[in-house]
């Protein structure tokens, strides 16, 4: 079990189970909700993200048609995202999750909208696009 949380403390949940891999994603849209050169993202099955406390004061924002970024509204922690197209599985933002959580980065994807001023500095597999999960 992990636990995780936004800036402000309001929105808590916990993810049972293993993290599988993570994908780090320089594509535009999670470039501009994060704010960084890319999103740590892990795709988990939906069952098992449980919502602690927070139901009230998160938002999904629809950043292109059927995807949804959820976000602390208190202190704008993005903490989720899902797709219309994938409603079995969640993304869970990595930077969430307890310092110690047990994860794994395993490729970069949409790479080809890497900003210019960041450089990517291991041999893990880099994707133009999408990865197939």
């Amino acid at each position: 079990m992990v636990k995780g949380q936004c800036l402000c403390g309001r929105v808590k949940f916990e993810v049972s189970g293993e993290l599988g891999s993570t994908r780090l994603c320089y594509c535009e849209l999670c470039r501009r909700a994060n704010g960084s050169a890319f999103s740590a993202n892990v795709r988990l099955p939906a069952s098992s993200y449980t919502l602690l406390s927070g139901q009230d004061v998160i938002r999904e924002y629809e950043s292109s048609p059927g995807a949804f970024r959820a976000f602390c509204s208190m202190c704008g922690s993005p903490v989720y995202a899902r797709a219309a197209s994938d409603p079995n599985h969640t993304r869970v933002r990595l930077g969430t999750l307890q310092q110690d959580a047990a994860a794994t980065v395993a490729a970069h994807v949409w790479v080809r909208s890497k900003p210019g001023w960041y450089t990517i500095a291991d041999d893990l597999p880099q994707h133009p696009q999408a990865a197939t999960q």
